[in-house]
């Protein structure tokens, strides 16, 4: 990921490809992501997550709440992505964490807007001892 500064002058700056201070974010360390729901794009260069806070999500179903009702965090990951296919493939469901993520704006295609923010990580784990 591109963490270089940008020129004031610069018309060619693309906003979805600027990284937003992580330091202004409550980012989980460990996601809840439903395998099944991923999506890849076209030309198959990332996969597309939609996950909760893995801490807040054991608890409530604990609770027996229905986890499906919750607004989701979108990461996009571009590395691994064979393994992902996997886990689509098996449906899986499993805690992760990501390497390094970078917050940036999330395009909504439907409102042709920028409306919230994704995480962006060249890789994820499935994390040990949930």
């Amino acid at each position: 990921m591109n963490n270089n500064k940008l020129t004031l002058n610069d018309n060619t700056v693309k906003l979805g490809g600027v990284n937003l201070d992580k330091n202004n974010f409550d980012i989980p360390k460990k996601f809840m992501v439903n395998f099944s729901k991923a999506r890849f794009s076209k030309d198959g260069n990332k996969a597309i997550l939609q996950a909760l806070d893995a801490g807040t999500a054991l608890v409530l179903e604990q609770a027996g709440v229905d986890l499906s009702q919750l607004k989701t965090i979108t990461i996009e990951v571009y590395g691994g992505l064979d393994e992902l296919q996997d886990y689509k493939d098996e449906e899986k469901e499993a805690v992760i964490e990501c390497t390094n993520p970078q917050v940036r704006l999330l395009w909504d295609m439907g409102m042709s807007s920028w409306r919230g923010v994704k995480l962006v990580t060249d890789k994820i784990t499935l994390s040990k001892g949930e």
